[in-house]
């Protein structure tokens, strides 16, 4: 369902930063490198999730246009240090020489940085949150009340109460009353990223998507279904009620 992950980010709000555990090490970590004086070289580190203390991976890599790849294995503290040994290669360029690296994950969970073993330089990736630590550090939220900010202009083939709203304040309201049936009282605590995506689903049949929006889901194009997106997750953060939105959708 294209955009649904996108919704996530409407529904809840602001997020706060995890606490450091085995599941910040697994993930799509992306990032750059030096090594000695080859050029700066852009990696990407695969850890795959782990029940044990033992996680394994792939580490890529791009040196100025020679590609490789190697299995690696890492294990991380609980401190957020890590030592990632490197593996058989996936795919060996010539004059390249598989290496293993150690660093610490930063305090937000979603930043790495450290050495690389048998050359000098270091290295630096990000990796985005999982839908599931989304979800776990969701905050508690309100709808605004008062209608003091301007309706946000849609366009396109936005409509429904949407476009019929008199305020921005009202449009989030309307995006509440659309979401809040499927969600229910006990809102994402405790559900798996599968189960979100289960109960999210029937907002998207029509029925439900084209009073709010005025158009079946199926119908909008990227622009337009990223339009509403933009409203709850950027402009309307910018607004003189700023201290309300934050607290919006409970």
């Amino acid at each position: 369902m294209r955009g649904v992950v996108g919704f996530i980010c409407l529904l809840v709000g602001g997020v706060a930063g995890p606490a450091l555990g085995q599941s910040q090490f697994a993930g799509q970590w992306t990032g750059t490198y030096h090594c000695d004086s080859q050029p700066e070289a852009t990696m990407s580190l695969q850890i795959e999730p782990s029940d044990s203390p033992l996680h394994n991976g792939v580490f890529s890599f791009d040196v100025a246009g020679a590609k490789g790849s190697y299995a690696v294995m890492g294990r991380m503290q609980d401190n957020g240090q890590f030592t990632i040994i490197a593996g058989d290669w996936i795919d060996k360029p010539a004059g390249f020489s598989a290496l293993g690296l150690s660093g610490r994950i930063g305090a937000d969970g979603q930043s790495m940085n450290g050495l690389l073993s048998g050359c000098s330089g270091g290295f630096a990736a990000t990796r985005p949150p999982s839908v599931e630590e989304l979800v776990a550090t969701a905050q508690p939220m309100r709808l605004p009340e008062g209608d003091a900010t301007p309706p946000e202009a849609f366009g396109g083939a936005i409509g429904g109460t949407l476009a019929t709203a008199v305020s921005a304040e009202a449009q989030c309201r309307a995006l509440g009353n659309w979401y809040a049936p499927s969600i229910g009282p006990g809102g994402f605590d405790g559900m798996a990223s599968d189960q979100i995506l289960e109960a999210i689903a029937p907002l998207f049949l029509d029925a439900a998507f084209e009073p709010v929006f005025g158009v079946p889901y199926a119908l909008l194009d990227q622009q337009e279904g990223g339009r509403h997106r933009i409203f709850c997750c950027s402009s309307l953060l910018r607004a003189p009620w700023n201290g309300a939105l934050p607290k919006c959708f409970q």
